[in-house]
């Protein structure tokens, strides 16, 4: 999949913004999920990272309708749960289960993260319709551009 030879700058740069974009939401921000409801350990254990606290162990509320367990990245020994517990250190929100962040990355992993792909596909075929029309002008499709003002405003959100 080579790029058209006719690509702007500014055309790349937004391909690959949406195209990178899009690997990060699936392929990253999924491990956070993942590790929400795979790593936990029994409330009466001590914490396992300086971010841990209790009002992020879900003491108050059971999680997954276990009031007997915490669970979050935090308890996790993977590759993945590391770079989450690194991130905790900035943002005790991932170093366990915060509802509220917990939803926002699965609307990010199962929306914004396929619609980012199909943005950078569609700019792709839009420049190769260009170029098959001979235009010298690299014109993208409203579609193209409506997708990709969807991602940018959910982006604000919180994505």
């Amino acid at each position: 999949m080579a790029a058209p030879r006719s690509w702007t700058p500014g055309l790349s740069v937004f391909y690959l913004w949406h195209f990178i974009n899009g690997l990060i939401h699936i392929c990253l921000e999924s491990t956070c999920i993942y590790g929400c409801f795979a790593h936990h350990v029994p409330v009466s254990a001590p914490p396992r990272h300086p971010t841990t606290s209790p009002k992020y162990r879900c003491n108050d509320r059971p999680f997954l309708g276990y009031a007997d367990r915490s669970y979050g990245n935090v308890y996790g020994s993977s590759s993945s749960a590391k770079i989450w517990q690194e991130v905790a250190r900035a943002d005790a929100r991932y170093a366990g289960v915060d509802l509220t962040t917990l939803s926002l990355e699965i609307i990010t992993v199962v929306l914004a993260g396929p619609i980012a792909l199909y943005v950078a596909e569609r700019v792709r075929r839009d420049v190769q319709r260009a170029e098959r029309k001979g235009s010298g002008t690299e014109v993208l499709a409203a579609g193209t551009c409506f997708w990709a003002a969807v991602l940018a405003t959910g982006e604000l959100y919180g994505g």
